[in-house]
């Protein structure tokens, strides 16, 4: 289960990019999920939407602007600070009452993306960007209900802020749709548990994401997914053979077909890019004694 997580965590892409160039200009704007699991202990999600999210999970956005070109391209701000950059329109939601609920909050630290790192952006008025760059605004959609429908959403976003020639900055697909799911069932608390805990892994809260992988395996001993994010978190405080251990669990409980709840779930290719994983890092983690 974990595996897939980390697997997915790198953001779905929604759509791809459309750009126009004016002259030097070749910026566009992608709109991506902030953070992604997928689905593997539950059905994955219903009417055409690209993802689950958990009633009490938050809904995270990432939206780039990225200079595709090969040159220098300038984004002008016009006095717009970060949390106005963007407008969002509910274009779906399970009841229409919920549509004026819902509202995107920016965070105020953008980031540069550079080919191979990402700073704090300096906010003015023009924003110069580096060839094959971008500047990456983190967002999460809140609501003004105690708890979201079950159902579909969709929603559409346009960016305020401007190339150098005063055009909007286009996109060619900034529409994406979920799906919110309600915890009913024994899958479900698990695919939820995993989740936590991969979110304490990224925050680098190692021993809370542990406890949650153990309130996995107390529901579901044979959790294949748990041990290898045991044997992530293991690698992250430098302790090999408590990696060593729960890789090879985790490689037995797919091998033995032990974790039946995974196996009846995932695709062929998706075990074995997970076996392939597990049996790689194994054989990295045994030369390097």
């Amino acid at each position: 289960m974990i595996q897939q997580m980390c697997m997915l965590l790198a953001c779905l892409v929604i759509g791809s990019p459309f750009s126009l160039q004016f002259g030097y200009e070749h910026i566009s704007l992608f709109v991506r999920v902030g953070e992604h699991f997928g689905t593997v202990y539950t059905p994955p999600p219903t009417g055409g939407a690209d993802f689950v999210i958990f009633q009490g999970e938050p809904i995270k956005i990432e939206l780039e602007i990225f200079n595709e070109g090969s040159k220098e391209a300038v984004v002008v701000t016009r006095g717009i600070a970060p949390k106005d950059a963007f407008h969002m329109v509910v274009v779906e939601a399970p009841m229409s009452k919920v549509k004026p609920q819902l509202s995107l909050e920016v965070s105020p630290s953008v980031k540069l993306r550079l080919t191979n790192a990402e700073i704090l952006a300096h906010w003015s008025e023009q924003i110069v960007l580096p060839p094959q760059s971008g500047l990456k605004f983190e967002a999460v959609v809140v609501s003004g209900l105690e708890r979201l429908p079950t159902g579909i959403y969709k929603l559409k976003f346009r960016s305020l802020l401007k190339s150098a020639s005063g055009k909007d900055i286009p996109a060619n697909n900034d529409t994406f749709t979920f799906e919110i799911r309600a915890v009913e069932t024994f899958e479900d608390r698990l695919e939820v548990l995993g989740r936590q805990a991969m979110r304490l892994f990224v925050r680098e809260k190692y021993q809370e994401a542990e406890k949650k992988l153990n309130e996995v395996l107390l529901l579901y001993p044979n959790s294949s997914g748990s041990y290898t994010m045991k044997g992530h978190i293991a690698m992250a405080l430098g302790k090999k053979d408590e990696a060593i251990k729960a890789y090879r669990k985790a490689l037995d409980l797919l091998q033995s077909k032990m974790d039946t709840l995974y196996l009846s779930h995932a695709s062929s290719v998706s075990v074995e890019h997970s076996i392939g994983f597990l049996l790689a890092t194994l054989s990295a983690l045994q030369k390097s004694r």
